[in-house]
């Protein structure tokens, strides 16, 4: 998440710098599409939130999910689907990824996609490392089976829908 965009407050936003990511991120505003993105890791699968935090709607677990980035958006929209329904979304997914490459829901007038993220390559191996990932690598009671080329370790929510205007 950290390489994506510029972080500004509480939101980030993504800044295009091919040409094609200034058309695409232009024909999504022309068009009055609002689009943002957040990244859930693999400790939304080991991680439970403490009874304070699942009363707290609008905390986000940073160790399982992050952002908003937002694409196209100034500011976070009102609406935008809670971290925690961000965050189960988000788990099913992972759950799911060794059946599909992509999961659709809504919220709202929002629709989400989730897409796994997979380890492509050995490099991606020197960070994540572990199949039940921790955000601290102190806890190895949490650490299981190393992870491998192909592996599922995040998926990305794309949401999206027309401004309301």
């Amino acid at each position: 998440m950290s390489r994506l965009p510029i972080a500004h407050l509480a939101a980030r936003y993504f800044k295009p710098e091919t040409a094609l990511e200034q058309t695409v991120v232009a024909d999504f505003e022309k068009n009055d599409w609002e689009v943002s993105l957040y990244l859930v890791g693999r400790e939304a699968l080991t991680w439970d939130l403490s009874k304070a935090e699942e009363n707290f709607d609008e905390w986000m677990d940073p160790r399982a999910i992050n952002g908003p980035v937002l694409i196209t958006a100034a500011t976070v929209p009102k609406d935008h689907p809670s971290g925690r329904e961000l965050r189960e979304f988000g788990r099913d997914a992972l759950i799911k990824a060794a059946s599909g490459d992509s999961f659709m829901t809504t919220s709202g007038r929002w629709k989400i996609e989730a897409r796994p993220v997979r380890a492509d390559r050995q490099s991606c191996l020197n960070c994540h490392t572990s199949e039940r990932a921790t955000a601290d690598p102190t806890i190895w009671e949490k650490q299981g089976p190393p992870l491998r080329v192909g592996d599922v370790l995040g998926v990305v929510l794309y949401l999206y829908a027309r401004n309301p205007k």
